[in-house]
């Protein structure tokens, strides 16, 4: 028999709950002489992704999601979860899994939707862990990413919101401290600077970032000093593969930010910033150069 996976919306909200109990029973009325049935809400998923895998557990029903032949995703309210159901049409498109219906279009724009992209584009990035309940990301935190980890916003940017966590009770404390962020979690990677990449049409400005040694951010936005480099200080296929996912997402001005392991010769994607800051920090003179070349060849 086939194996098909129901997934509702959230089941805190009495909307959403009730009507997932209606259908779940009406699909089980229609379909259990066809197939066997598992139900479950996107807030009791947790889902983890690192170069090479996409997994999705359902803690309802205690069993991996890549086992589904098909997954059936359906609410009233899930135009407010698109985001939520982007991750999961995703990772049914990762595994070949048919989809009822599909919300790839629905693209949030989240560090973890990027996550995505980077792992269809074979472009490395760190391990990531995702739920929409916080305390069930909390819960799966030791077991899927281990101490230290980096919990930080899945919306954000300028390097707010974005700690190292080094045990369970620090994690309860940033989400008791800030109960309406939208958290992720990411393996934690050693390093003492990262580098931006501005693409701005054809052309590219490389500049590294430098923190304070006692923080693992280096944003100018957070005091880290910039320079501008060389393009050719990182791997032609590091910039490449930046280009790549650039062009993927259809930006004509993107920010992509990787990040040197320490001591080694590997290289991390962090994230694409599709509205980098182009009219304050660092090199203004050089952000205003590219601009200019870049409305001289378009619009005509």
């Amino acid at each position: 028999m086939k194996k098909i996976h129901l997934v509702g919306g959230v089941s805190s909200d009495p909307i959403d709950y009730e009507s997932f109990t209606l259908l779940e029973r009406y699909t089980r009325d229609t379909l259990s002489d066809k197939a066997t049935i598992r139900a479950t809400f996107l807030d009791q998923i947790v889902f983890t992704i690192e170069p090479g895998t996409f997994r999705a557990f359902d803690t309802k029903n205690n069993v991996e999601m890549s086992d589904s032949d098909v997954i059936y995703i359906r609410g009233p309210q899930m135009r407010l979860r698109s985001a939520y159901a982007y991750y999961m049409s995703r990772f049914a498109a990762w595994h070949k899994i048919d989809c009822v219906n599909d919300y790839s279009l629905y693209y949030p724009g989240t560090k973890f939707a990027q996550a995505i992209y980077f792992l269809e584009l074979g472009i490395p990035f760190l391990k990531t862990v995702y739920a929409v309940d916080k305390q069930l990301l909390a819960e799966y935190a030791e077991h899927t990413s281990g101490f230290p980890a980096v919990l930080k916003t899945n919306v954000g940017s300028h390097g707010d919101s974005n700690y190292v966590v080094r045990d369970m009770q620090d994690i309860q404390a940033r989400l008791s401290s800030e109960t309406g962020t939208d958290f992720l979690l990411q393996e934690f990677c050693q390093n003492d600077r990262d580098y931006r990449l501005l693409i701005v049409g054809d052309d590219m400005l490389l500049f590294e970032r430098r923190g304070d040694i006692t923080s693992h951010i280096n944003n100018t936005s957070k005091g880290g000093q910039a320079t501008k480099l060389p393009l050719h200080t990182l791997p032609d296929d590091i910039i490449q593969k930046a280009r790549s996912i650039s062009d993927r997402l259809n930006l004509m001005i993107s920010g992509v930010d990787i990040m040197p392991r320490y001591d080694s010769d590997e290289y991390i994607f962090l994230e694409v910033n599709t509205q980098p800051q182009l009219r304050k920090g660092a090199l203004l003179e050089e952000k205003k150069q590219l601009l200019r070349q870049l409305f001289d060849k378009i619009g005509d």
